[in-house]
């Protein structure tokens, strides 16, 4: 907190002047709607350090004259308790010399309104309409409701204490509002690498890794802490190591690594479906950086999409809870898929029915193409089209191959180490680095007398 500390006393240095609210011309003072507010006793906002609302009388004020200045305020309560004459200042004016305030009457039960009496003295104290007023509030929040003020001068007590509408000049405006002093955010890659299925999809068209997009967690610096200065990381998150992280949710079963900014990721906090960075403190949450996503080069990519957590615990004072960054990019392969969700099981291994399959390239671009096969247990083999025997590799632009027995396609997943599983049924998924593809499957009666597609 050292740097808020030297902040402080730079700020006290300066004139009052230099950080004067004009209410209801200045723009409401931001505050972070994660403060924890007592809801009971309300919890104190201070000013920055040297501001006051400030307000002119708006009505002129001679020397003997005792006139009455009411604020109200909505949204949070005066700290009766605590207010005091010097709360209230004439600009240019000497206190005691040319004028004196009093503090009149105070609403202590509800806290809603403090009222000062203030007179101008012989010695040159005359005010006129354009006196400056220079009020410095004891405001108490029990939420993030929004702070107005209103200031009225009153001719008598009695009309001031009733707040009457027969005020001499009034204005209002608001004080203070609330907005969220963190913010987390991702932004996809739009040129994120493919997943190849030239290459068995265990690699993408850009090589090992690509970068999924950013993330970034800011602070807002225009946003106040309770104390009136500039919200710090500190204020808001717990500074205990490994308290706060991002958490990057998809598809990670692939993965060897996956970095933050170029940082690896600690083995420990990947998982197949999540890759969690933590912090060793609560300043180093801020920043940004690329999560690149490095495979393993030995299984399969699956296509995913990946979403981002900033997962928080708060500090002592802070409301702070966990932000949603939104989605990163999209792991896909080039090219087009389909899927054969029902192969028989294979007659080499028991099956009744001849099973075939034929895979037409539907684009006007040659390509080549790749098959996925997969057991009743979820176990897989990748292929290309030349593994299955008497397939070409490649397809020519509008050219199918024959029809494949699914025994040849299951023939050639045992040799990439391949077993069934449950009742023996496969599915397929075929890969093109085509535009378009479509796949066709049928089964043989057992006469060999018809046939049925699906």
């Amino acid at each position: 907190m050292m740097k808020k500390s030297l902040l402080a006393l730079a700020v006290a240095a300066l004139s009052a002047n230099a950080f004067a609210f004009e209410l209801g011309t200045d723009s409401a003072l931001k505050y972070a709607s994660e403060i924890k507010f007592d809801t009971t006793d309300g919890t104190e906002l201070t000013l920055p350090a040297g501001e006051t609302v400030d307000v002119e009388t708006g009505f002129s004020i001679t020397a003997g004259n005792v006139r009455y200045v009411r604020f109200d305020i909505t949204g949070a309560e005066f700290d009766t308790s605590n207010v005091a004459a010097a709360d209230l200042v004439a600009a240019g004016l000497t206190i005691d010399t040319e004028y004196s305030v009093q503090v009149s009457a105070v609403d202590s039960t509800n806290k809603k309104y403090v009222i000062f009496e203030i007179t101008p003295l012989a010695a040159g104290g005359d005010m006129d309409n354009e006196q400056e007023l220079n009020f410095s509030p004891k405001i108490l929040a029990k939420s993030a409701a929004n702070v107005t003020l209103q200031y009225r001068l009153y001719e008598t007590g009695v009309a001031a204490l009733a707040g009457s509408d027969a005020v001499l000049a009034s204005k209002s405006g608001s004080v203070i509002s609330f907005a969220k002093a963190l913010s987390f955010k991702a932004t996809p890659n739009a040129a994120i690498g493919k997943i190849d299925v030239a290459q068995e999809s265990k690699l993408f068209t850009t090589g090992n890794e690509t970068d999924l997009g950013t993330v970034e967690v800011a602070l807002d610096s225009a946003v106040l802490w309770t104390d009136g200065l500039a919200t710090e990381a500190e204020d808001l998150l717990s500074d205990t190591a490994n308290a706060n992280s991002i958490v990057i949710s998809g598809d990670f079963s692939s993965a060897t690594d996956v970095q933050l900014a170029g940082s690896s990721i600690d083995p420990d906090n990947l998982t197949a479906t999540t890759a969690t960075f933590p912090f060793a403190n609560a300043a180093s949450v801020i920043g940004s950086g690329p999560i690149t996503f490095i495979t393993n080069e030995t299984d399969a990519i699956s296509p995913s999409g990946f979403t981002t957590s900033l997962d928080l615990t708060a500090a002592t004072n802070s409301s702070a809870t966990d932000i949603s960054g939104g989605a990163l990019g999209s792991l896909e392969k080039n090219g087009d898929s389909k899927e054969v969700n029902l192969s028989l099981k294979p007659k080499s291994e028991g099956g009744v029915y001849d099973n075939f399959v034929r895979i037409s390239n539907t684009s006007s671009l040659a390509g080549k193409f790749f098959i996925t096969v997969i057991a009743d247990d979820g176990s897989t083999a990748s292929l290309a089209l030349s593994d299955v025997e008497g397939q070409p590799a490649e397809l020519a632009a509008r050219a199918s191959t024959t029809q494949m027995r699914i025994d040849d396609i299951y023939a050639a997943a045992v040799a990439k180490g391949f077993a069934l599983s449950g009742q023996g049924k496969l599915r397929l998924v075929v890969e093109g680095e085509v535009p378009s593809l479509d796949v066709q499957t049928y089964t043989v009666s057992k006469d060999a007398n018809s046939f049925a597609t699906f």
